[in-house]
C-alpha cells in the first residue's frame, strides 16, 4: 500500500515531534484511519524525511557555526545501551570545543568549585552585560536538548546511530521551523511532496 504525504507527515510528526513510540503511532493510524501501517513503515518514513531534510539541517548547522552568538549545551546519546557523549549546539549537532579535565587539584565543595569557575571565567560569565546579543542563561539550549533526552526516556535508547541521527536532523529542522512560527506539520507534508522547506537563516 502506498501512503500519501499527509499520512507520512503525520507519522513523522507523531514519532519525532510528539515522541509517541512507533508501535503506538501505528496503532493510532490503524484504529482511527483504518490504515494497515506497521512500525517498520513508520521508521522508513522517518528515514526518508531525514534524508530529504539533511540539506536543510546542514544549512542550519553552517548558519549556527557562522553566527556571532549561539546557545550551546552538551548531552549524551544512548545507542544500543552505550552512551555516546556528544556536544550539541542549539537546533543542531556539531562538536563544540571542550576543555580537558584537570588533575591533581584538591577536592573542593560544589560551592567552592562554582566560585572558582566563576572567578576563572568571569569575562565569559558576565559577557551578557557588555554584549546584548548574548543571553544571560543557556535555557534555550537546555530546552532543545530536553527533547532527545525525553525521546530516550520514552524509547529506552536509539537502536542505531542512523535512528539517532535521523532524530537529530528532524528535531533540528522542526525546532527551527517552530521558532520561526512556521507550521511543522505542513513543513513535513512539503518534505514528502519533494519540496523540503528552507528556514530563514539570517
Amino acid at each position: 500500500m502506498q501512503y500519501g504525504p499527509g499520512v507520512l507527515a503525520f507519522a513523522v510528526y507523531m514519532t519525532q515531534y510528539q515522541l509517541l513510540p512507533y508501535q503506538h503511532t501505528a496503532e493510532v493510524l490503524n484504529e482511527r484511519a483504518g490504515l494497515g501501517t506497521s512500525p517498520g513503515i513508520l521508521q522508513r518514513a522517518v528515514r526518508v524525511a531525514a534524508t530529504r531534510l539533511e540539506t536543510t539541517a546542514n544549512a542550519i548547522r553552517r548558519a549556527l557555526v557562522a553566527a556571532p552568538v549561539a546557545h550551546a549545551d552538551e548531552t549524551g546519546r544512548r545507542v544500543n545501551d552505550t552512551i555516546l557523549t556528544e556536544a550539541e549546539a542549539e537546533a543542531g549537532n556539531f562538536p563544540c570545543p571542550r576543555r580537558p579535565g584537570t588533575r591533581g587539584r584538591i577536592k573542593q565543595s560544589p560551592a567552592g568549585n562554582l566560585i572558582r569557575r566563576l572567578r576563572e571565567h568571569r569575562n565569559e560569565v558576565l559577557r551578557f552585560l557588555t554584549d546584548l546579543r548574548v543571553p544571560c542563561d543557556n535555557n534555550q539550549a537546555e530546552c532543545d536538548l530536553r527533547m532527545p533526552k525525553l525521546k530516550q526516556k520514552v524509547s529506552g535508547c536509539f537502536r542505531s546511530d542512523t535512528g539517532g541521527d535521523a532524530f537529530a536532523i528532524l528535531r533540528s529542522c522542526l525546532s527551527t521551523r517552530r521558532k520561526q512560527s512556521d507550521g511543522i506539520f505542513n513543513s513535513l507534508v512539503l518534505t514528502f511532496q519533494g519540496q523540503p522547506p528552507m528556514p530563514q537563516l539570517e
